[in-house]
């Protein structure tokens, strides 16, 4: 058995003993048990048998050695089975394939130029994007995220500090303002229309002057995204560059899906730069995946002379 599955079973193991004996749904069980980890067991409503059960199981778990990156993977399926128990929405994960991608271009653009890198979600939701950026990183990062459902902040604290990540969590709108300067924001936008507005614009130009000099947007959007109707007035209120769009394989969705695509950008205005756009190929084709990876770097590479 692989340490993702060790730590897996005994993290579930916990979670179905509070399910059973103090009825305690898996969700809330999850972040309870996590929490008894990081500080000290929570005895309430537990009777000496289970308290002796979970000590026991959670002295087992440095015998499992493992790295922060498959913490995430183990909390991932069991994040997965909490939300299926209270029937939240399975779309607030965003893929692993596009959680690399999205560290990848990160590293590309970083690498040999900080120290050290913030970076803020701006939809954290359970934490796992941001998570698997942070692990994914070859630069220290300091982790931001802005979420508004309690449930989704408390799972993704959990998650972040079981992976030994620390986060400071902004429990607001994701729309409110927001103040600190950051080199990267990333998200996996909701594309809803309200009020006559589409979020995701109205998200990206809300974040846009909180980007450091030379930072990056990258964003997770809908392939429709500059088919709205309130496109122009998106693009009059834009004030900085959209250096790229990454156009992801529709293997990842359902044949119905419209599809996604990366949004790359930057809140400095750069004339007369021309927007790549490209297709990334489906992982499963090594040899054209690598190539365009190599020619993301490329990409990245150019952006970086024209800003200097």
């Amino acid at each position: 058995m692989n340490v993702v599955d060790q730590f897996y079973d005994l993290i579930d193991e916990c979670c179905m003993k509070l399910n059973e004996k103090i009825h305690l749904n898996y969700f809330d069980s999850l972040i309870r048990v996590v929490n008894d980890i990081l500080y000290e067991i929570n005895d309430s409503r537990l009777d000496d048998e289970d308290l002796l059960f979970l000590e026991e199981k959670y002295n087992q778990l440095p015998n499992i050695k493992i790295t922060n990156e498959e913490v995430r993977l183990a909390m991932q399926l069991l994040i997965i089975k909490a939300m299926k128990h209270i029937n939240m929405n399975l779309e607030i994960m965003t893929p692993d394939y596009i959680n690399y991608i999205i560290g990848y271009l990160i590293n590309s653009y970083y690498k040999n130029n900080k120290k050290t890198i913030s970076v803020l979600d701006v939809e954290v939701g359970t934490g796992n994007l941001i998570n698997a950026v942070s692990n994914f990183s070859e630069i220290e990062t300091n982790l931001i995220g802005v979420e508004n459902n309690k449930l989704l902040v408390d799972i993704c604290k959990a998650n972040t500090e079981i992976q030994n990540n620390e986060i400071t969590l902004y429990f607001q709108d994701v729309l409110s303002t927001f103040l600190e300067e950051v080199d990267v924001i990333i998200g996996d936008l909701d594309c809803e229309i309200k009020d006559n507005k589409y979020y995701p614009y109205e998200i990206i130009l809300n974040y846009l002057p909180n980007l450091k000099e030379n930072g990056l947007f990258i964003y997770l959007i809908e392939n429709d995204f500059f088919n709205k109707e309130q496109i122009n007035d998106f693009k009059k209120k834009f004030t900085g560059t959209l250096l790229g769009l990454i156009v992801l394989p529709q293997s990842l969705f359902n044949k119905e899906h419209i599809g996604k695509s990366l949004l790359i950008g930057s809140s400095k205005k750069i004339n007369n730069f021309e927007m790549m756009i490209m297709q990334l190929s489906d992982i499963n084709n090594k040899d054209k995946f690598y190539k365009d990876l190599q020619e993301i770097q490329e990409w990245i590479n150019k952006i970086k002379e024209i800003e200097k």
